[in-house]
């Protein structure tokens, strides 16, 4: 396109008018015609006023531009070249925040025409705008991407506040995703930019671009800030001695200053492997457990386990489940929450800023948990892995330190091992032992060794005479042994009076459930009797067989109702004889109602949240009811999957339920996509509440099952920036940068720790005194207030019980009431005197028209001044009498 034509004909639109958009828009205006657009309605009427209030732009030239400022996004449609300048920030866990740009994508989307060119000036990670928002574009506008419109980058890099490098005055990085579009730009943005052009290959060379230059600013910042630190600890002030070191030509001079995890509440689950265990834990409950190495770091309790755990994890390299390792956890206090309902009925509660997983446009992204909308995708867990296989438990093993306990050969006699069943070797006369035909378990264990016997030929025994019972001593986990465990799961109970029992209770009508349960304590030779309750027509079935106790207790089943749990050896065993425990779960604890609805319910969370996941594994969907431990399952194709889970009359109940239904309906609440359950968000709610929150980072795939198999991100209180956010998203944990982002997330509390520090040295009782922030914004002369670390100062020395005030000239009132539900204080007089005044932004009118004299007039006795960007000199402000601090 000729840029003559274009002058004479077309109309630039710049989305977004902040720090970035607002000078574009005016340059821009020197040669074409320019429809200016922001949602903020005050921030319109204040430009159509000619008033600036980040003061890029000098009023007389506001006043004498032509640009067309609206809020109504109808006129995105007159436009050619759209420009989106919409801010990126990352939120307080340095997660990338996409809404704003997202939101502007969708808006341009809705109203832009035919043959447009939209083109982003936002930071953002490499690939964003050609893999994120050009589907919404498509999505939006029904328009083909590279054949009805096309797009382009070119990031900003304008420095708030400096006269010197303006927009014009800064060489331009274009890139369009075609070497025609690259062309066009080049010519659109060089008709006025004075500084020279540089095209880029390709869009996201351009988008990397960027990004590393805030990286690096980023890091050198931090290495500031670590300086800081140290040089405070020894007396020494580092602008003093940055001064010294700037004196070298090649030395790069940065200032300290502050640039700018969560997780999940203790009651959700997690499932971790941990030696040779594999658990189900509630966060709160692994955090009690965990043997670990502490470090408190900015109000948070980092956990470094001293032994491996590993968690339950999606693998999306290999598209498999496995456990993968831990290499943190975290707890710390918070108090936003955020509680979703899923489609089928799953509850999970987050922190508001909980990094989830959701499916977008056949892509799996990550979200805020804030940032949720009803019909979201998240994907849940679909197989489980296999850990064992062919598993046999040696009771001998288990029973070693018990007494009471015999060992008996199940053919042949203990008379046929006399070499060593004498006195030499086991201490004591053995007449009687030969005479019983047995050993007690601490003789056989002397000369267990020496016998080399095949253990699967011996009993365990215990008692004697009508007492008298026994067990194979070896136990192989096959279909049978996994079917017992799922009956005692629901319908068992180990009690202990005189001596330890196992009781079976079961109602007197399920005859073949009865059966069954016998021919596998007939099987494994364990005695029993039986007797019924007549008020409650029940059964009960009774093993007084203390090593069939034990070794339930050893497979941690629980005793009873409230704390079952199905072992580690089953729940990851082969599918065969995962199929069996569930069927002896659901016999017992699951009922059928008609029209076609089968019920299960559990009082034990921990076997609840086990059950779910292996309905899950064998593709039956479970829906959560709202009464805890409830689940339902009515699609008819899983119905069928579940007939031979049950016997009796339960079974023909379902057998005619599954005749009676004509069409099969396949559900609309969840869907099957890339070996995952796809489920939707149904329902959202925020609420407050203070307590604990915890977290984890998992190595290498970064995400863990957690509550009825919802697949999540890791979430940690300190995450990454934009490139280190898409560097993880590829495998890769880049260390140096993430090092640099912790010290530069410290400094907020670092801050407000030292004025407290002043407050204390002035003699001033630091609860219930007064401090006055000035200022607020990211960065300097700007209204946003996205990603500012001052809020940080704020939080921490409100948890001191100081009243803490916060003025800033640019930020606007309502923005920051919504963000951060603080009232921004208008006129700096109103709450004086101050105990202290931190000075937190490099704002124009702070330097211009406040001065010593002003801060005097503010502040009692014994003034304290903070100086968190060094805005004034140290020697001058000790003589006037502050008690001065920087950075």
């Amino acid at each position: 396109m000729n840029i003559e034509d274009f002058q004479k004909n077309e109309k630039i639109c710049v989305v977004g008018l902040g720090y970035v958009g607002l000078p574009l828009a005016v340059l821009f205006n020197e040669k074409y015609n320019v429809i200016g657009f922001d949602i903020n309605p005050k921030r319109i009427e204040e430009l159509k006023q000619g008033y600036d209030r980040t003061r890029e732009v000098e009023p007389e030239k506001l006043k004498n531009c032509s640009i067309e400022f609206t809020t109504n996004p109808e006129k995105i449609s007159e436009a050619k070249v759209i420009i989106i300048t919409v801010p990126t920030p990352i939120d307080e866990h340095n997660i990338p925040d996409l809404r704003p740009v997202k939101s502007a994508t969708k808006t341009v989307g809705k109203y832009m025409q035919k043959g447009s060119i939209i083109v982003y000036e936002s930071t953002v990670y490499p690939g964003l705008t050609e893999e994120e928002c050009v589907p919404i574009l498509e999505q939006e506008s029904g328009l083909k991407w590279k054949v009805d419109f096309n797009v382009g980058y070119s990031p900003e890099r304008v420095n708030p506040g400096d006269k010197l490098h303006t927009i014009d005055k800064i060489i331009k990085v274009v890139a369009g995703d075609t070497p025609e579009i690259t062309e066009f730009l080049s010519k659109l943005y060089g008709s006025v930019i004075t500084a020279g052009i540089h095209k880029a290959p390709n869009i996201k060379t351009a988008e990397a671009a960027k990004v590393i230059e805030n990286t690096q600013r980023d890091l050198n910042i931090a290495l500031m800030n670590e300086l800081s630190i140290i040089f405070n600890k020894m007396g020494i002030d580092t602008k003093e001695v940055l001064e010294a070191a700037s004196t070298k030509w090649n030395f790069l001079r940065f200032e300290p200053g502050l640039v700018g995890g969560h997780c999940q509440t203790g009651n959700e689950y997690i499932f971790v492997k941990h030696g040779n265990k594999i658990k189900t834990y509630s966060f709160e409950e692994l955090n009690k457990n965990i043997h670990s190495k502490d470090i408190n770091y900015m109000g948070t309790t980092f956990r470094f386990p001293k032994e491996e755990i590993n968690l339950l994890s999606f693998d999306p390299f290999t598209e498999s489940f496995t456990f993968q390792k831990a290499n943190v956890f975290t707890k710390r206090r918070y108090s936003k929450f955020i509680k979703i309902k899923t489609s089928t009925g799953d509850e999970l509660t987050f922190s508001d800023k909980h990094p989830m997983i959701v499916k977008e446009n056949e892509q799996y992204n990550i979200k805020l948990a804030n940032q949720l909308k009803i019909g979201d995708k998240i994907p849940v867990i679909s197989k489980l892995p296999t850990i064992y296989k062919d598993i046999e438990i040696n009771l001998i093993d288990i029973l070693k330190d018990e007494k009471d306990i015999k060992i008996k050969l199940k053919n042949g006699s203990w008379k046929d091992y006399k070499q060593f069943i004498n006195k030499k070797y086991l201490g004591v006369k053995v007449s009687n032992y030969l005479y019983w035909d047995y050993l007690p378990i601490d003789k056989y264990l002397l000369i267990r060794d020496k016998l080399n016997l095949d253990e699967k030929q011996l009993y365990i025994a215990t008692g004697k005479g009508n007492s008298f019972s026994k067990i194979p001593a070896v136990i192989k986990i096959d279909e049978d042994f996994a079917r017992l465990i799922g009956y005692y799961l629901s319908e068992g109970c180990i009690t202990k009076d005189k001596s330890y029992k196992i009781r079976f209770t079961i109602n007197k009508e399920e005859k073949e459930l009865e059966q069954d349960l016998k021919n596998i304590l007939e099987k494994f030779e364990i005695k029993y009797s039986v007797y019924d309750d007549k008020k409650f027509k029940a059964r009960t079935i009774k093993i007084s067989n203390k090593p069939l106790v034990k070794l339930f207790e050893y497979l941690e089943l629980g005793k009873n109702s409230y704390d079952a749990n199905i072992p580690d050896t089953i729940m990851f065993n082969q599918d065969n004889i995962r199929l069996e425990v569930l069927k002896g779960i659901f016999r017992g604890d699951a009922g059928f109602s008609y029209p076609r609805k089968i019920s299960y319910y559990s009082a034990s969370e921990k076997l609840f949240q086990q059950v779910v996941l292996l309905l899950k594994h064998f593709d039956i969907m479970p829906f959560i009811q709202k009464r805890k431990g409830l689940l339902e399952i009515n699609a008819v194709r899983d119905l069928l999957k579940c007939k031979d889970f049950f016997l009796d009359e339960k079974k023909k109940k379902i057998e005619n339920a599954i005749k009676r239904t004509k069409r099969y309906y396949d559900s609309r609440n969840y869907e099957k996509s890339d070996g995952l359950i796809i489920v939707k968000v149904k329902e959202i709610e925020y609420f407050e509440k203070e307590q604990e929150i915890y977290s984890v980072e998992v190595d290498k795939i970064h995400n863990y099952v957690t509550t009825n198999g919802i697949i999540t991100h890791n979430c940690i209180g300190v995450d990454p920036y934009y490139l280190t956010f898409k560097a993880q998203s590829i495998g890769y944990h880049p260390e140096v940068i993430l090092a640099g982002r912790r010290v530069n997330d410290y400094m907020g509390k670092y801050v407000a720790e030292n004025t407290v520090k002043k407050l204390i040295k002035a003699e001033k009782a630091v609860k219930g005194s007064k401090v006055l922030i000035l200022g607020l914004t990211f960065k300097e002369n700007i209204s946003d207030i996205r990603n500012t670390k001052v809020i940080d100062i704020y939080n921490e020395l409100k948890e001191y019980g100081i009243n803490v005030y916060i003025h800033d000239p640019f930020a606007y009132p309502e923005e920051v009431k919504e963000e951060y539900g603080v009232e921004l204080l208008q006129n700096i007089e109103e709450k004086a005197p101050y105990d202290a005044i931190i000075v937190a932004v490099k704002h124009k009118p702070f330097i211009e028209e406040i001065d010593f004299k002003k801060y005097k007039e503010l502040m009692g006795n014994n003034p304290v001044l903070i100086d968190v960007k060094g805005l004034y000199n140290k020697e001058k402000a000790i003589k006037e009498g502050f008690l001065y601090w920087r950075l």
